[in-house]
This record gives structure tokens, sequence and C-alpha cells, in this order.
């Protein structure tokens, strides 16, 4: 299912051919597990609201970034598609740029309390 490596790590389609007898989302949480459990940096994900459903499912979330722009589209993706249960989130961080895009930095409450 995905090939990691350490500088730059990431899920691939192409290996999930090879992985198909295990159960997809539970590798996929297993390796992140693993990764966060390794020095370095954090690991960054960007569009991928598949993943972050995924990873939400088993707390492997530590940090959302959220970019807000002022703009009303009237259509598109739901922002937490599987979100079967309720996630308090404390904000951290706002910064608000000249353009009117806003970002927003939560952490979910429980991680927050432990820090």
């Amino acid at each position: 299912m995905a090939s990691w490596k350490r500088q730059r790590s990431g899920p691939s389609r192409s290996g999930m051919k090879k992985r198909r007898s295990l159960n997809t989302i539970s590798y996929v949480a297993e390796e992140v597990a693993r990764l966060k459990q390794q020095p370095g940096q954090g690991i960054l994900i960007y569009g991928s609201g598949q993943l972050v459903d995924s990873l939400m499912q088993h707390g492997l979330i530590d940090e959302y970034r959220l970019m807000v722009y002022p703009l009303v589209m009237g259509s598109g993706k739901r922002l937490f598609r599987n979100a079967h249960d309720t996630t308090e989130l404390s904000l951290v961080e706002s910064q608000a740029f000249s353009t009117g895009v806003v970002v927003l930095t939560y952490q979910p409450a429980a991680k927050k309390a432990e820090r």
C-alpha cells in the first residue's frame, strides 16, 4: 500500500497491489504511528482528506492547520467526511493575511491538555 522513507514520506498507490492482503487503513495507521516515534520533523499531510480521515480514526493527528479563503463556491468536498465521533479542538494559533486568508491552527483538546 505505501512506501515510506524518512526524508520524504508518503503513501503511494503503486505499492497497493503488493499489500492487498493487509487492511489498508490499519497498515497506514501503523506506519504513521511508527514514523511518529522516530526522531525528526513532523509529518505534514496536504490535501488528502481520505488519509486524514484514516489517521483521525486512530488518534494520530496532533494538529490541524486550516486555511480559510474569503470565497464562497457553493459546492465542494466535505472537510471531515468520515468523522463518526466528535473531536473537540482547541485553537492554538491564528494568522490573518492581507489577502483575507486566515490560517487557523487547532489541536485536539485531549492532546493540548497532555502538553
